[in-house]
């Protein structure tokens, strides 16, 4: 910032994120529009109990996507997917991948 400004180092910023979601939404729009179901199951729920599931929807409209975690099992006593904010926030990125 010293060198180009608070300014500049703002709007190069600004720009940044707007070139990334231009290079996803272009990524976006070359899936085919639809619905894309996927199902998986942890082994149990962290400490011993029941398998739990974990399901998604993700549906595709143009250069646009929604998720829908519905169905997917209830909160659990163990830590088998992550309860930070981080780790929550990865859920839809693994799922779109």
């Amino acid at each position: 910032m010293r060198r180009h400004g608070r300014q500049t180092c703002a709007a190069a910023m600004d720009e940044l994120l707007a070139y990334g979601e231009r290079k996803i939404r272009a990524a976006i729009r070359g899936i085919p529009d639809g619905v894309y179901p996927f199902e998986d199951w942890m082994d149990d729920d962290g400490v011993g109990g029941p398998p739990v599931a974990l399901r998604v929807r993700i549906t595709v409209a143009g250069d646009r996507i929604a998720l829908d975690f519905s169905g997917t099992g209830p909160q659990v006593p163990g830590d088998i997917i992550g309860s930070t904010r981080s780790a929550t926030s990865r859920m839809p990125v693994s799922a779109i991948r």
